[in-house]
C-alpha cells in the first residue's frame, strides 16, 4: 500500500519486442509502459537478451522510462545459433526462431514472482 492507503498498481509484461530492439512491436510496447508508468504504474518488463535480436539500436534504451525494472531472459536465435552453413533443422525453429525464449522465460518470471 501506498502512503494514501491505496494499493500500487503493478504490471510485468513479457514481450521480445522491447529496446533495444527494433521494430514495430517494440514501439507499441514502449508506448505502452511509458504511458502507464506516467499514470502512476509500476512496470516491470521480462524480455530476452540482445545476442538473440537480430537488429539492435542502443538509442532506443534511453527511451525506456526510468522507473521501469528491465530482465533479460536467456534466448538463442535458432537461425543464426543452431545453423551449419546457414542451415538448420525447421524442429528447432517451431513456432519461430526465438523459441528457446519461452524456456529463460519461465525461469526469469518464477523467480521474479518469488521475489
Amino acid at each position: 500500500m501506498t502512503s494514501s492507503g491505496q494499493h500500487q498498481r503493478r504490471a510485468l509484461f513479457v514481450t521480445l519486442h522491447y529496446p533495444p530492439a527494433i521494430g514495430s512491436g517494440v514501439q507499441r510496447m514502449l508506448a505502452f509502459s511509458r504511458d502507464l508508468s506516467a499514470l502512476g504504474w509500476t512496470i516491470d518488463v521480462l524480455s530476452v537478451s540482445e545476442n538473440a535480436l537480430p537488429e539492435l539500436s542502443a538509442g532506443r534504451v534511453s527511451e525506456i522510462p526510468t522507473t521501469t525494472r528491465v530482465l533479460k531472459a536467456l534466448a538463442i536465435d535458432s537461425a543464426k545459433t543452431l545453423s551449419i552453413w546457414r542451415r538448420y533443422p525447421l524442429q528447432l525453429a517451431l513456432p519461430d526462431r526465438w523459441m528457446s525464449w519461452r524456456f529463460g522465460a519461465i525461469i526469469s518470471g518464477r523467480r521474479y514472482i518469488k521475489k
